[in-house]
């Protein structure tokens, strides 16, 4: 298995836990228009991260999308834990790779 499938593999795990446990008790907790809107900020924060780190720096772009979500989410009084912030950013991340992946193909 190399390095790459390792990756890939675990940041599927982190989606199917998001998907499964995270994502329901958001939902329960600040309704589903917030976490929309959570989402939705931290799907453009990864798409920015792209832009302006190159492909190596992923800690980088991690730490820079936490940051801005953090900031956004505090401003708005939505007091979400730090893991799931980070499981959100990882699950955008893999949606975001997904979405590239298949644009490739489809070239």
């Amino acid at each position: 298995m190399t390095l790459m499938e390792i990756v890939t593999f675990v940041i599927a795990l982190v989606a199917l836990v998001l998907g499964a446990v995270v994502i329901p008790l958001i939902r329960k907790k600040y309704g589903q228009e917030t976490l929309d809107r959570v989402v939705v900020w931290i799907d453009e924060f990864v798409k920015a991260a792209e832009q302006v780190f190159d492909h190596k720096q992923g800690a980088e772009k991690k730490e820079y999308v936490l940051s801005l979500i953090q900031k956004r989410v505090d401003e708005m009084g939505i007091k979400i834990d730090v893991t799931v912030l980070e499981a959100l950013i990882e699950s955008a991340v893999l949606k975001l790779h997904n979405s590239l992946k298949h644009d490739a193909n489809y070239i």
